[in-house]
């Protein structure tokens, strides 16, 4: 869970560069905007795919076990939308 953690505090970081006007007016302008848009894009799928694999590594448990008749509930909710 600690690596999921960490994964999540690096991507939220990381996107708290384009929402801080002056930081992200600093980088555009020392990489140049294609190469900033380039390597940001690239430092998020990099970041996102560390989160889903934490996430995936994660110690998971149940909160509770669920009925059986529970499990059709969202089944017939779905094909109902669908129609």
């Amino acid at each position: 869970m600690t690596e999921f953690a960490l994964a999540m505090v690096a991507f939220l970081a990381a996107h708290s560069v384009p929402a801080t006007p002056r930081l992200r007016a600093h980088v555009v302008g020392r990489l140049g905007r294609h190469a900033y848009v380039a390597s940001y894009s690239t430092l998020s799928l990099v970041l996102l795919a560390w989160v889903v694999a934490a996430a995936r590594r994660a110690n998971t448990g149940s909160l509770w076990q669920p009925a059986r008749w529970q499990w059709f509930v969202p089944q017939v909710v779905v094909r109902r939308q669908r129609s």
